[in-house]
């Protein structure tokens, strides 16, 4: 069900966007942003919990870039639909 789902989305997408380097952006934008910045602090502080380690210096650091770096994300993607 969940593949019939994707393809549906897929085709409305491709009927609906006239020029596919508008599609690479917004992918490009959200990726980089989630790999770079994202994911790393969100997965230290998944690990730290995991394991019941004591909560260090670190682990605060790694929220703030997180909740830091949220915003600036969804400013990339925004300009990128602004282009």
């Amino acid at each position: 069900m969940s593949t019939i789902l994707i393809f549906i989305f897929i085709f409305i997408i491709s009927i609906i966007v006239n020029d596919i380097q508008n599609v690479f952006n917004v992918i490009g934008a959200i990726s980089s942003n989630l790999l770079g910045f994202i994911f790393p602090p969100m997965f230290y502080i998944f690990l730290i919990r995991k394991k019941n380690k004591p909560r260090k210096m670190h682990y605060h650091a790694a929220w703030i870039l997180f909740i830091l770096f949220i915003p600036f994300g969804i400013f990339s993607v925004v300009t990128k639909f602004l282009e």
